[in-house]
This record gives structure tokens, sequence and C-alpha cells, in this order.
């Protein structure tokens, strides 16, 4: 086994890496969503930090979707509310294809 693979195989055994790694390309579209919110505001990290209370580090990681365990909604709320912005959440049929009458349950915050 080569170094890399051994790495990769002790990296993955402890569940918050694994988490990240299985859950990248969701982690990635929040990150997303989540620096253009702040560049359309026309905010720094800094500012945005100022303004929320959570560390330009956090945000960076967040943007990036490098946290090991995603951004907690509350996190997400408050960086959404640190740009004048509000977080909605939508919930779906899994097997509606925009067909007339399909269930969609929205909460904003």
């Amino acid at each position: 086994m080569s170094k890399l693979a051994a790495f990769e195989e002790l990296a993955l055994a402890d569940s918050d890496v694994k988490f990240g790694f299985d859950n990248y390309d969701v982690l990635k579209k929040i990150g997303d969503v989540m620096r253009e919110m702040r560049e359309q505001s026309a905010m720094s990290q800094i500012a945005v930090q100022e303004a929320s209370g959570i560390s330009q580090g956090d945000i960076s990681r967040v943007e990036t979707g490098s946290m090991e365990r995603g951004p907690s909604i509350l996190t997400l709320i408050r960086l959404a509310h640190s740009t004048g912005k509000r977080l909605v959440i939508g919930i779906e049929d899994a097997d509606d294809e925009g067909l007339e009458g399909h269930q969609t349950r929205l909460m904003t915050f």
C-alpha cells in the first residue's frame, strides 16, 4: 500500500473527514451560493465577520465547502442576515418533476 493510500485510509477512518469527503459536492454547492450572496452584497469576508460574529476563517471554510461537517443552519441564517438576505429552505417530493400539484414546503429564516 502506498503512503498516500495509507494516509487516505487513515483519514477516512475519521467520521468527520468521511462525511466531508462523501458530501463534498453538496458542501461545495452551499459554499458557492454563500459566496455569491456575499459578493452580490459587495461585502468582504471581514465585513461579514463583523456583521455576523462568525470568524473569517469559518466563512472561508463555508464558501469553499471545506468544513468537515458542513455549516449549521444557524450559521447559514447568520451569514444570510449579515448580508441583508434571508435563508429559504424548501422540501418537495423526490419523485416530482415539476408536475402540476406537486408539494413544496418552503421555510424562510
